[in-house]
Formats: structure tokens, C-alpha cells, sequence
């Protein structure tokens, strides 16, 4: 797939794609971000993109698996020994 071609098909996608981010993420910029992340990708993969039968459902599993991973980066961890301490607070509570 050339640039020209790919502009043609993924571009008209992009409006689809942001609403689909901004769901998942509930921010409109960090989902801006993900699309264009999500294109670049797309771009980068575009001799394997030319080959999907239906791209804008290649797309946006693409973009969903982005935003799930973009979430799963912002889930604070906790610790075992924040765990320990918040079991032997609740016991003394």
C-alpha cells in the first residue's frame, strides 16, 4: 500500500477512531494521542495492512488494544508490603 492510498482509506477513519479512544480512555488528548500512535503503527505495518479484508474493524482493534494497554500503564500497583499494611490497619480498625 502506498502513502497515497493509505491517507485515502485510513484518514476517513480517524474521526471513528477518536470516539471509539475517548470511550475507552475518558480523555479526549490522551485518546488523540493514542490514534495518532495507532496510525503510525498502521503505517508502519502497511505492506500487512493492504492485506486486511476490513480495516476500519483492523483499525479499531488495533486502537482498542493500544487503549487497553495505555490503561493497564496507569493502574497504580500496589505493593505486598502496602498490602500487609492496609490488611493490619483494617484489623486494628
Amino acid at each position: 500500500m502506498d502513502a497515497e492510498t493509505f491517507k485515502r482509506l485510513v484518514i476517513p477513519l480517524q474521526p471513528v477512531m477518536q470516539q471509539l479512544a475517548e470511550r475507552l480512555l475518558g480523555d479526549a488528548m490522551l485518546a488523540e494521542d493514542a490514534v495518532q500512535d495507532t496510525v503510525l503503527r498502521l503505517w508502519q505495518q502497511h505492506q500487512e495492512t493492504a492485506k486486511v479484508k476490513n480495516l476500519e474493524a483492523y483499525c479499531c482493534t488495533m486502537l482498542k488494544n493500544h487503549c487497553i494497554d495505555l490503561l493497564r500503564q496507569r493502574q497504580p500497583t500496589v505493593s505486598k508490603a502496602q498490602k500487609k499494611n492496609n490488611i493490619s490497619l483494617n484489623n486494628k480498625l
